[in-house]
Order: structure tokens, then C-alpha cells, then sequence
């Protein structure tokens, strides 16, 4: 191969498509300066008295235009402006991601040495003197076991290289030699600010679906986090509201659709100027190394032992740092890399068949993979099986004359009432353990459900609700009981299901919440994490907890218009960040208790079995 030749084809065919790129975006910007100014020319000819101008003389006035173009140009700076900024600081998104450095101050070679360390930092060192580019800092991605590497950061002097565990663990030091050589390529040919304008422009367009779809918002009731339900326009004086709403749909609808048009072609030109950055980080590699099968086989480890970038380890950035990466899986339309078979080929006369040795290593590490899902599968049962067994209810053995005297409305309202004010319901003998009051808690609002007219029913739930928050504190048992009282006694009401990811926000804060209470709550809500495949996208940076129970009930109550499948994903994972720890506590079940109700997941315990 020709490292030279690939490098001049590759840097030839960026440029043609970064040149696209920005026709693309400079064609988003005059389509929604139109749409501004069909909205100014219809609001100015159905509100303004005397105002009779044609719409192609409007357009072509000068204060028109300037104004349109203007606004168009504002709002698509703002999005400019605020697009990736998280991912400006190769030293933020290390942190971010969780990564640690490796400072060669604290390797040492022999024992009590990290010899794998020691090894990258020494190849990084001979890349930095081969490429002629600055040491970046170094990092490793301890918990991801894919093979993988990037570099981050938007210039040379601030650039930080990150390594995944699976890299240092499997590749030999040829092999690591030629995926180092890549990372550097990018720096050395400023592939990281190439993409991070890229991004930028993205985002810049993605603004103006963003104020559509928020203009669409008002009129439909949406998953808002202050829960405002529908806002409506006013109607206007002289008949004329119903043209103004009319525009205001329109504007709506056309800048939605321009934006979305624009993000698909601005993303298609990203990927595709990704792809032969690509190109030419693999042939420098070559450059640099003089060894094309070192790269090679690393790219056939990475292609046979299976697909990579699985790990949900980048949280947030998983779809902004994908054109970063050294592999990236394969993908169609929107690939931001080559083909793997595409790179090896141009590497190797071989292509991707693999030498005997490499496939024995291949083979190791598909079986440690497999090794690890299964420990991983089976801890998370024996987890589970202890979460169940400390906040199931339904077995809970109750003496014959009690569970007689709650089966009426009577009977079950004044049980609750006894169990809210800390009093032994009548009946029972001693006092019930949580177990048993969450049990007690379930048959009597039922039992109210059952029996009781609907008018009794909003009594029993009002008189529920106030007792548990007469002390302006509402304890988890309060909130479950309350939880349940809404679930059972609330009068029927039409539910619309939505789409899984766009309640993916709350379901993260829902998590969150649910995860403080137990003894290490990020970890609890990184093991909620892996269960979650249909919400479209990883769970976002872990937000604040609620720390208001009515707030909290709030947001799960919004979470019942989730599909029945994405429900039972939701109970795995409030779960999973519940026996974390190995330990359920009393608050612990009876928030797990209080989530099924409150999303109205029937049957819970069967679906977490």
C-alpha cells in the first residue's frame, strides 16, 4: 500500500464534503428565513388593516429580508453556540466518562508495577516522536472491556488520548502500536476540531426543530417536568384568532420540518467526512509505524471477537464521541466509519482471515465475554430474588379475622387510617412488620376499589392523603400508601401512550431517586442502566434526585404512558439500583412497591420474576 497516496485521496475527498456540509447548512438558514417571512406577510395581511402588498414584492424588500435572515441567523447561532460544549474539554469528558489518567510519575516496571500502563505510555511516547505531535494526556477507560481508543479535545496543545481496558487487556504491543498511531493521525491532521465544528453546525441547525416542536408543544399536553398540561393561544379580538393560530401551526410545522431536513443532510455530510478522516488516520498509522499489519490485526480483533462501542460507559456522549472512536461498529446511513472489512483490506493483502494465533486469542476473549455475562446475569438474579423476597407482600400471612374485617369499605379505610397515624390496626394483635403493612395497605385500597360507590372512593383518598401529610413530611410508607390510595381510588382516566424516549428524562430522575436511598447511589443507577433497551438512548449523566414526594409521585404518574414492555424494562431497572448494594432496605421495597402502582404496572411481581 501507498500510505501517501490513501492520505492525499482522503484529505481531497474531505474537502468536497465538508464543502457540502456547509451548502447544506447555509440552505437550512435561507429556508427558515423564508418561513419567518411567509409568517411576518400572512400575520401583516390578515391583522394589519390597509396592508394589501403580493407576498413576491414582500419578500424582496430589503428590511424583509434583512430581518428574516437576521432571525434565522440568530437562532441558529444560539444552537451554534451551545452545541458540544461538553465535548470542547478532552479533560471534562475524560472525567465525564469516568476514566483515569495514567501519570508516568506512578508507573514503575516489576513488581507492584502496572506494566500494561507502563507499556501505553511508553508507545504514546514513541508516536509523539514519529508523528511530531505534542504528548496528549493519557487515559484508560477501566470498565469497558471492548477494544477501543480516542482522542478528545479541539487542538494539539489540549488533546487527551483515552485507551478502554479491553485494549490494554487484549492487543499485543504491535497491535496497540498501530491503534495509538491512528489516535495520533487525528491530532496531528486536527481531525478533533474538524468534528467538533461539525457537531456545532449540527446542533445549530437541530434549534430550529427544537422551537418547533416546542411550538407544537401548547397545544398538546406534554411530559414537561412542571407538569403544565396544554397551553392555549389566546383566540384574538375580530374573528381573526383562528388565522393567527392557523400561522402559528404553520410556522410550527415548516421549522420543524426545515431543521429536520437540514439535521439529516448536515448529519450525512458528518458521517461521511468522518468516515474518510478514517481513511487517512489509518494510512498515516501505516506512516508512522512502517507496520500495516500491526493496525490490521488490531481492526480483525476488534471485527471477530465481536461488535464494539456496547458499553454504556459513555452515558450521554455515546452518539457525540461515535466519530471519535478507532471502531465504531458498523452501521448504514449514518456510519461515521469505513466498513471494517474496507480498512483491513486497504491494509492487507489478507484481508479480515485471521492468522491461527490471532484466532486463538479471538476465541479467549468471545469466551471471557460470554463468562462475564453469565456471572453478571446470575448475580443480578440472586440480587434480584433477595429484592423480591424483601419487598414482596402478597404471601404475607394475616390472621382469617382481619383480612374479614378489611374486606369492607369501613373496615379497610379505618386500617389504613390506624397505619398511617402509627397505630396497630384493629384486629391484628401485634404490631405488623413493613412487610405486612405493605400488604395491608394493598388489600384494603382494593378492597375500597371493590366495594366502595365513587364518591366513597375520592373521600377515602383524600382523607389518605391529608393524614400523610399532616407533619409537612411524607415518609416512604406514606408515599407508597399514597401511591397505591391514587393507583386504586382515582377515578378512570384515559391514558395515551408515548413513546419510550421521550419520558427517557424522567425515568432517569425516577432512577436517580430511587437509587439515593440506597449506600452507593451512583452505582445503583449505573446498574439500572444496562436494562433499559427500548428508551431509544443510554441514561443521561445521573440528574438530581426529587426531593419532594409529591413531585416525585408527580413524575411517576407521568411515566403510566409508557408502553407495556418499556414499564416492565422500568421495573427491572428501579430494581437493579435497589439491590445494588446487595442490601434492600424497608424504604427501598416500599418505593419499589410505590413505582409499580404509581405507573400502573399489574402483576409487578410476576414481571420481575
Amino acid at each position: 500500500m501507498d500510505p501517501f497516496a490513501l492520505q492525499n485521496e482522503a484529505r481531497r475527498r474531505t474537502g468536497w464534503l465538508v464543502a457540502l456540509g456547509i451548502a447544506a447548512f447555509a440552505a437550512t438558514v435561507a429556508a427558515a428565513a423564508v418561513v419567518f417571512a411567509v409568517c411576518a406577510w400572512t400575520v401583516c395581511i390578515t391583522g394589519v388593516k390597509g396592508f394589501s402588498i403580493c407576498f413576491s414584492d414582500f419578500m424582496l424588500r430589503p428590511d424583509v429580508l434583512a430581518l428574516s435572515s437576521l432571525l434565522s441567523v440568530l437562532v441558529v447561532g444560539v444552537g451554534f453556540l451551545v452545541g458540544s460544549d461538553s465535548l470542547s474539554s478532552g479533560m471534562a469528558l475524560m472525567k465525564g466518562i469516568g476514566a483515569s489518567r495514567v501519570v508516568q510519575a506512578k508507573l514503575a516496571d516489576g513488581p507492584g508495577g502496572d506494566l500494561r500502563r507502563l507499556v501505553l505510555f511508553n508507545v504514546c511516547e514513541e508516536m509523539s516522536i514519529a508523528s511530531g505531535a505534542d504528548m496528549p494526556s493519557v487515559w484508560v477507560l477501566d470498565r469497558d472491556l471492548d477494544v477501543n481508543a480516542f482522542v478528545a479535545g479541539t487542538s494539539p496543545d489540549t488533546a487527551a488520548l483515552c485507551v478502554t481496558e479491553g485494549a490494554l487487556r487484549y492487543l499485543e504491543r504491535d497491535e496497540l502500536q498501530g491503534v495509538i498511531a491512528h489516535e495520533f493521525s487525528h491530532i496531528l491532521n486536527g481531525d478533533m476540531m474538524l468534528n467538533f465544528n461539525m457537531l456545532r453546525l449540527i446542533g445549530g441547525i437541530t434549534t430550529y426543530r427544537r422551537i418547533g416542536r416546542w411550538m407544537f408543544s401548547v397545544f398538546v399536553p406534554g411530559d414537561d417536568e412542571d407538569g403544565m398540561g396544554c397551553v392555549r393561544l389566546p383566540r384574538g379580538r375580530g374573528g381573526k384568532g383562528g388565522i393567527f393560530i392557523v400561522v402559528y401551526i404553520l410556522a410550527a410545522a415548516l421549522l420543524w420540518l426545515v431543521g429536520s431536513v437540514g439535521v439529516f443532510f448536515a448529519r450525512l455530510a458528518q458521517c461521511a467526512v468522518s468516515r474518510q478522516r478514517e481513511y487517512l488516520a489509518d494510512a498515516s498509522a501505516v506512516q508512522f509505524t512502517r507496520n500495516p499489519e500491526g493496525l490490521a490485526n488490531a481492526l480483525r480483533l476488534t471485527y471477530l471477537a465481536g461488535a464494539p462501542f456496547r458499553s454504556a460507559a459513555f452515558g450521554a456522549w455515546r452518539d457525540d464521541v461515535a466519530h471519535m472512536l478507532f471502531a465504531e461498529g458498523d452501521r448504514e446511513l449514518f456510519a461515521t466509519h469505513p466498513p471494517v472489512r474496507d480498512r483491513i483490506a486497504r491494509l492487507s493483502p489478507g484481508g479480515v482471515h485471521a492468522e491461527s494465533r490471532l484466532k486463538e486469542r479471538i476465541g479467549r476473549i468471545r469466551q471471557e465475554r460470554k463468562d462475564r455475562a453469565d456471572a453478571a446475569n446470575r448475580r443480578f438474579m440472586e440480587m434480584a430474588a433477595a429484592g423480591r423476597r424483601a419487598a414482596a407482600d402478597a404471601d404475607v400471612r394475616l390472621p382469617p379475622a382481619f383480612n374479614a374485617r378489611i374486606r369492607t369499605p369501613q373496615g379497610a379505610g379505618t386500617a389504613l387510617v390506624q397505619l398511617l397515624r402509627g397505630q396497630t390496626p384493629e384486629g391484628l394483635g401485634a404490631a405488623p412488620s413493613r412487610a405486612q403493612k405493605r400488604a395491608i395497605a394493598t388489600r384494603c385500597t382494593i378492597a375500597i376499589r371493590d366495594s366502595a360507590p365513587p364518591a366513597a372512593r375520592l373521600k377515602w383518598l383524600e382523607t389518605v392523603t391529608a393524614i400523610a401529610q399532616e407533619d409537612g413530611e411524607i415518609d416512604p410508607f406514606e408515599f407508597m400508601l399514597i401511591a397505591a390510595a391514587r393507583r386504586h381510588l382515582r377515578s378512570a382516566h384515559p391514558v395515551r401512550i408515548v413513546s419510550a424516549s421521550s419520558l427517557l428524562g424522567t425515568v432517569a430522575r425516577v432512577i436517580s431517586t430511587v437509587a439515593s436511598f440506597g449506600g452507593n447511589p451512583a452505582a445503583g443507577y449505573a446498574a439500572a442502566g444496562p436494562r433499559l433497551s427500548l428508551f431509544g438512548s443510554p441514561l443521561p449523566p445521573m440528574p438530581p434526585a426529587y426531593d419532594d414526594a409529591m413531585a416525585f409521585l408527580g413524575g411517576l404518574e407521568r411515566l403510566e404512558s409508557l408502553p407495556p414492555l418499556a414499564k416492565r424494562e422500568l421495573l427491572c431497572a428501579v430494581e437493579a439500583a435497589a439491590v445494588q448494594d446487595k442490601v434492600v432496605t424497608d424504604d427501598e421495597a416500599d418505593y419499589l412497591c410505590a413505582v409499580a402502582d404509581a405507573i400502573g404496572a399489574c402483576g409487578w411481581r410476576k414481571v420481575m420474576s
